[in-house]
């Protein structure tokens, strides 16, 4: 991404403080809604940008996917998936080789994302405040993304794909779009994009099992995208926890840099 300089703070970091506002690190300038740290939460946390980039006046939205605390009545409830008859709320999640959660791994990838965007002129909500409170329902991310009328939407995950010969990142765009045909094909093209920034600087190969050779994009009804109105939305399986290769990228911090840089030069290739 030309342009694209690196952090310029220090990374956001998970807090078992409920004093701290958001969660997050004390002093961080992000400014919480109202239910962000409600069962579930909603509404995120909002950061101003640090410097002025290609994505001035852009507001970018972050979801680590997933949620660190399980509350059975609250994930298992069925919210509104448009398109289909719904989905529950929110899903575990995979467990990595060393046990590691994808909701951690994800939320440290997204620390070293946000610094990068704000950096870039970039408003930045964070769809939830911490790693160990019941994040938002999946419909409620992007109803964050609709209020703050967002530019960007940009899902973190990681697969658990079975097979020990299964690997690489892969890249989702929903399958219907409560923003219409036109906003389907924005999220194509983003997915397209964030397909490329992955195989340029991040050191995990494309998946070997999703889509075609070379090219692992998907669509899928998840509400996290489906429900999105009024910008792009696209979902990064960032890469298969449970194989050793791929699981010996993620769990270093070159891996998830790697992984930040490119979908801080999608967001500029999508939004800038």
């Amino acid at each position: 991404m030309a342009g694209c300089a690196g952090p310029s703070d220090a990374p956001l970091t998970p807090s078992a403080d409920p004093d701290l506002a958001s969660g997050l690190s004390a002093g961080d300038a992000g400014t919480p809604a109202a239910g962000a740290n409600a069962t579930p939460s909603t509404g995120g946390v909002r950061f101003a940008p640090t410097a002025s980039g290609h994505l001035d006046g852009k507001v970018i939205v972050v979801d680590p996917g997933h949620n660190g605390t399980w509350v059975t009545a609250v994930n298992n409830k069925r919210t509104p998936v448009f398109g289909t008859s719904g989905a529950r709320c929110q899903a575990a999640g995979a467990t990595a080789l060393d046990k590691t959660t994808e909701h951690t791994l994800v939320w440290e990838i997204a620390q070293k994302l946000v610094p990068l965007l704000r950096s870039e002129g970039a408003t930045v909500v964070l769809t939830r405040p911490d790693d160990i409170g019941t994040g938002p329902c999946n419909n409620e991310r992007a109803e964050i993304a609709n209020r703050n009328d967002a530019a960007f939407l940009i899902s973190i995950h990681g697969d658990g794909a079975p097979r020990e010969t299964l690997r690489g990142f892969s890249v989702i765009y929903a399958k219907h779009s409560a923003g219409g045909s036109a906003l389907l094909e924005a999220s194509k093209a983003a997915a397209e994009h964030v397909l490329a920034e992955m195989a340029a600087q991040s050191a995990l190969p494309p998946a070997n099992y999703v889509g075609t050779p070379g090219r692992p994009i998907e669509q899928l009804d998840l509400g996290v995208l489906n429900n999105v109105k009024v910008c792009p939305a696209v979902l990064l399986e960032t890469g298969n926890l449970i194989q050793a290769d791929d699981w010996a990228i993620l769990n270093s911090d070159a891996g998830k840099e790697g992984i930040a840089r490119a979908l801080a030069a999608a967001a500029v290739d999508v939004a800038g």
